[in-house]
């Protein structure tokens, strides 16, 4: 188990105090606890993101792809989008319609819409206009358009990390 070092006498505190530090509000313990959940977190994510990357592919039918306006709204820059899609696709005689776009949902704002343009983007197709469809192989029901990145597995990573870092900054080792 992770043990919490006290800045104040550089004694170490069991799970069980750091947790008692938590609930009387000492921010030490509490910059401690939410550097380990985020680091679980994005540890979790990072699995499943990798994961994803292992996925098997199959050409299929691309129905819809727009940017979808959530909440209409006159003042343009309260207006919210999301990547829209709709496609179809066959494993071992099964047809499958799939709705997601990426493990990354993104919603938007009116002047971050060329953001959702651009992911769109992202989907490959094939020159008779089919799209690429990653499908667990477990659960094919379950499928994307786009396989988390390169960038997006970093950008998990530095989430997961900057809580412990700003943890070292103030508290050091």
């Amino acid at each position: 188990m992770l043990y919490l070092r006290t800045k104040v006498d550089d004694s170490m505190l069991s799970p069980t105090e750091t947790l008692q530090g938590v609930q009387a509000g000492n921010s030490q313990a509490i910059l401690w606890v939410a550097s380990l959940y985020f680091m679980a977190c994005a540890l979790y994510s990072l699995i499943f993101q990798w994961r994803i990357r292992q996925w098997p592919s199959v050409w299929g039918t691309l129905l819809q792809k727009e940017l979808h306006l959530l909440m209409p709204d006159n003042d343009l820059s309260a207006q919210e989008y999301r990547a829209k899609v709709l496609y179809t696709y066959s494993i071992a005689g099964n047809v499958y319609e799939g709705r997601r776009l990426s493990p990354w949902v993104f919603v938007v704002s009116y002047n971050a819409r060329t953001l959702l343009s651009k992911q769109i983007k992202g989907v490959t197709q094939n020159h008779q206009q089919q799209v690429k469809v990653f499908y667990n192989p477990q659960r094919p029901e379950k499928s994307y358009l786009i396989l988390p990145g390169p960038a997006g597995m970093l950008i998990t990573c530095l989430f997961g990390a900057f809580p412990l870092a700003l943890y070292l900054l103030k508290y050091g080792l």
